[in-house]
């Protein structure tokens, strides 16, 4: 194995920080069982000139999705969960789902799913369900309404627990039959559900007790205690243009106190140190300094394309929306690099937050690298982070 030169990627991720498209970057790389590159730039918080160090805490939304992955697959190898089993076993709403559709006049009218949904088909993103983002399908603005109403019970002191809310999101029509597209969504927030309803726990306690704690994955939970408030990086939104702007969205501040909803697909919050464990224990087949989390058969069933070669062009709206690219077990496959115009690895897996975090696992390169920060991109300017981190990456190689 050559000795790594990460000339590129340390000036690429200067130059994001220095240049302010970024507010800060942490970033890690294992390759051959050790660390070969760390990087830290920019300041936690821009406000109060707090620097970045080891024990910042990052939002690293949808990156939890693998987390959550993790855990049921844990259920499935115990044989208490099969992928085939319908969700409504475990979730009432869901035996009476409903498919939306229009006519040539545009009029809605809602079928019976032809199918149930499944396990599966939550993991692998082909459920149906959208995520709440308005403005998009009639189905997103409803899904919106549902966000709306769970907010207000926030607000009232009445906030809904993580049953309640899935059970919720099962009510709402989908998209598509189960099974017959790939649409990104809330599949695996009602995994989330789906693993309390089988353990009798809650989602972050099992968390600890399956995963965290084994792995010694310190400060990695819902919310952030009182005493560790001060580790807490900024969200910021980045404006067009140039400039960033506390985000202090609602939803995000509901991390300075444990949740009564716990998202299996979004809400944690780790170090760059604690999440490059997860990633270990994933490149170690499952195992890591002696702590088993997943059987080697289980990460590669994880971690390979689930998707027909029919489904492929629906991959949108993720970083996985790069031709050559599929979709595994909560988590993006890549199938083709040559497609997908990167220098990557055949069999790549890995996922990313909407804050800019990003991870992968390299099998082939015995490599994980993770990368945080903490910005919102105004949506009409488009910067390709992520790509260009990837090149980098792989650049040293």
């Amino acid at each position: 194995m050559n000795h790594p030169d990460f000339t590129h990627l340390e000036a690429l991720l200067t130059d994001l920080t220095d240049q302010e498209i970024l507010p800060m970057a942490a970033m890690t790389v294992y390759r051959g069982g050790r660390e070969v590159f760390r990087f830290h730039r920019g300041l936690a918080d821009h406000e109060s000139g707090r620097a970045l160090d080891s024990n910042t805490l990052f939002r690293i939304f949808s990156m939890t999705k693998v987390v959550t992955t993790v855990a049921l697959l844990q259920l499935y190898e115990s044989g208490r969960v099969l992928l085939s089993d319908p969700v409504s076993k475990y979730i009432p709403s869901f035996a009476h789902q409903r498919v939306w559709h229009t006519d040539a006049q545009g009029r809605t009218f809602y079928t019976p799913v032809q199918r149930e949904n499944t396990l599966h088909d939550l993991l692998n993103m082909t459920s149906g369900i959208p995520y709440y983002h308005p403005g998009r399908s009639a189905v997103e603005d409803q899904m919106a309404q549902v966000w709306a109403r769970m907010d207000d019970a926030i607000r009232a002191g009445k906030p809904w627990d993580t049953f309640t809310a899935v059970n919720e999101i099962g009510k709402n029509p989908l998209l598509f039959d189960p099974g017959t597209h790939f649409h990104y969504g809330l599949g695996i927030d009602v995994i989330g559900g789906v693993i309390e309803q089988v353990t009798k726990m809650r989602l972050g306690d099992y968390f600890k007790a399956q995963i965290f704690n084994p792995l010694g994955m310190d400060g990695t939970d819902f919310y952030v205690p009182s005493d560790r408030q001060q580790h807490l990086a900024q969200l910021y939104n980045r404006k067009n243009g140039g400039g960033f702007v506390p985000a202090n969205r609602f939803q995000d501040l509901r991390q300075l106190s444990r949740p009564a909803y716990e998202e299996g697909g979004d809400g944690l919050v780790t170090t760059p140190d604690a999440y490059m464990t997860f990633a270990r224990m994933l490149l170690g087949q499952g195992s890591l300094n002696g702590a088993r989390i997943l059987g080697r058969k289980t990460v590669a069933l994880m971690a390979r394309n689930h998707l027909p070669e029919a489904l492929l062009p629906d991959v949108t709206d993720t970083m996985a929306s790069v031709a050559g690219y599929g979709f595994g077990l909560g988590c993006r496959v890549m199938i083709d690099p040559a497609r997908t115009g990167l220098n990557g690895s055949e069999g790549e897996f890995g996922w990313f937050g909407h804050g800019g975090s990003w991870f992968c696992v390299d099998p082939q390169e015995d490599m994980a690298a993770v990368f945080m920060t903490q910005v919102i991109f105004d949506k009409s300017e488009k910067i390709s982070v992520t790509p260009r981190i990837v090149q980098a990456l792989y650049s040293a190689l």
